[in-house]
Parts: C-alpha cells; structure tokens; sequence
C-alpha cells in the first residue's frame, strides 16, 4: 500500500527497506514486551510480503501508464 500513498516508496530498494524496518520493529516490541518471540523466519518472510505485495501495484502502473490511462491529478486533470 506504501507505492499507493506516496511516491516516496516508488522504488523496490525503498520497499524493501520499508517492510524490513517496519518488521523489525514489530519483532522488537514482541521481544521487549514478552508478547511473543523474536523470529528470524518472520522478519525474512514479512519483508518477501512486503515485496511481493508492490510488484502487483507496479504492474499495475506500468500497464495503465502504457495505455495512457493514469493521469497525474497535478498536472490538473
């Protein structure tokens, strides 16, 4: 969802960093508070979601910017 809220996370690199910071953090705060375990597995697996979830959204976008469909609300469509 991040490709659709800003342009900032445009980018794969972006993503990734995203999705493995946000899940590192989870995994943290589920170490610190003892309201689970810190996995490995699941800060890797959480990031391949995370990247799996954008390619969707960048076809998308390259199919529909191909066909000249999406139009930029800035350019004052």
């Amino acid at each position: 969802m991040l490709p659709l809220l800003s342009k900032r996370f445009s980018q794969l690199k972006s993503i990734l960093i995203a999705t493995f910071c946000l899940s590192l953090t989870y995994e943290i705060l589920q170490l610190l508070f003892e309201l689970g375990s810190f996995d490995t597995d699941d800060l890797i697996l959480n990031t391949l979601g995370g990247v799996i979830g954008y390619l969707p959204i960048k076809l998308f976008y390259i199919v529909f910017k191909k066909n000249g469909t999406i139009h930029s609300q800035a350019k004052g469509q």
